[in-house]
């Protein structure tokens, strides 16, 4: 059951709406709830309802939703944003160095809208060549070059600020890490992306 308060948050250019469904709903009263919201909204759902049923009742109302873990990726930027603006310098002038493996839409958009902010962009990946096209477009479109390695012992050991969207602590930990890099997390240790 829905609560009587949705909250609406405003990002970017986006409207997002906070569900708050009960645990101890039947799926009749979810799908009752769930069939009636608005369709064009975009709903993120608390981690807490990660249950295979209310996804597929959002699917069979074709109803937009996101996991909460993806606004940690989305905001990577503003987060990035606040780190530069606490060691006092520009976002145009950083050097960052990213961690990915997996080249689904969100991590893809997300090197790529960061690569045009930067000043410069390191891809740590295993799966290099995986992420070829987008060094393509990037130096193609936008006269954007990135630097790749898979090399455990020197490629972030100089890194300063390290957004990690998809490796997890058992990789991150395999890396030889400068001992004052700041590293921004966007994964869940539970999921993979």
């Amino acid at each position: 059951m829905v609560r009587k308060r949705i909250v609406k948050k405003k990002v970017e250019n986006y409207w997002f709406y906070f569900l708050a469904l009960r645990k101890d709903s039947s799926k009749i009263k979810l799908e009752k709830t769930i069939s009636k919201l608005p369709k064009e909204n975009v709903y993120v759902l608390p981690k807490s309802m990660e249950k295979s049923e209310i996804y597929k009742i959002f699917n069979k109302y074709e109803i937009k939703y996101l996991k909460d873990e993806y606004i940690k990726k989305i905001l990577s930027d503003k987060i990035l944003e606040s780190v530069c603006k606490i060691k006092k310098i520009e976002l145009s002038n950083l050097e960052l160095t990213i961690l990915v493996n997996i080249p689904n839409e969100i991590n893809l958009y997300i090197i790529e809208n960061l690569a045009k902010q930067v000043k410069n962009i390191k891809i740590i990946s295993l799966n290099i060549y995986k992420f070829k096209e987008l060094e393509f477009k990037l130096y193609n479109e936008y006269g954007i070059a990135m630097q790749f390695s898979n090399s455990y012992r020197k490629s972030i050991e100089k890194s300063n600020i390290i957004l990690n969207l998809d490796f997890d602590n058992i990789e991150i930990n395999e890396y030889t890490i400068n001992p004052n890099a700041i590293i921004i997390n966007t994964t869940n240790e539970r999921e993979r992306y």
